[in-house]
């Protein structure tokens, strides 16, 4: 493969609309408002088409959740002493949520190398750095 010259890094060469993912035709309103919502807040090379599937299953898991969430705050998580059915549809999209999210680089743990990670910590303080100062003539109390 040929390298490529400095000027010809330098030109910013915008990606063209149609490498961008978009949700289906049949997608209704709701979602496709989600999908785009969530372009538009991640950088602009972080998706290509070919996640498109699977960024509209999670607005569909996302959008699920909540009208769950909205169905139990309404009638409560126990409905006529039984646990309401709104309460494992909510947990089933949570979970499909969680790991489209950890597919599709959402979740902050899957943004971040381990290295990065490591680097960017701050560091804390030993324990021994925290305890006070012992002598050998002091007395430890035994227990």
């Amino acid at each position: 493969m040929p390298r490529r010259s400095v000027a010809s890094l330098a030109l910013a060469r915008p990606e063209p609309a149609a490498l961008l993912p978009r949700p289906s035709k049949e997608a209704p309103a709701d979602i496709r408002r989600l999908f785009t919502a969530i372009l538009a807040e991640v950088p602009r090379d972080h998706f290509k088409a070919v996640d498109g599937h699977l960024l509209e299953q999670y607005c569909q898991s996302t959008l699920l959740a909540r009208q769950s969430y909205a169905e139990l705050a309404k009638t409560g998580p126990v409905v006529d002493g039984k646990a309401s059915p709104w309460v494992a549809i909510l947990e089933k999209a949570h979970r499909s949520s969680a790991v489209l999210a950890g597919k599709l680089r959402l979740a902050p743990a899957a943004r971040m190398s381990s290295r990065t990670a490591g680097r960017n910590a701050t560091p804390h303080p030993s324990i021994y750095d925290l305890m006070p100062d012992i002598d050998d003539d002091d007395e430890v109390p035994r227990g």
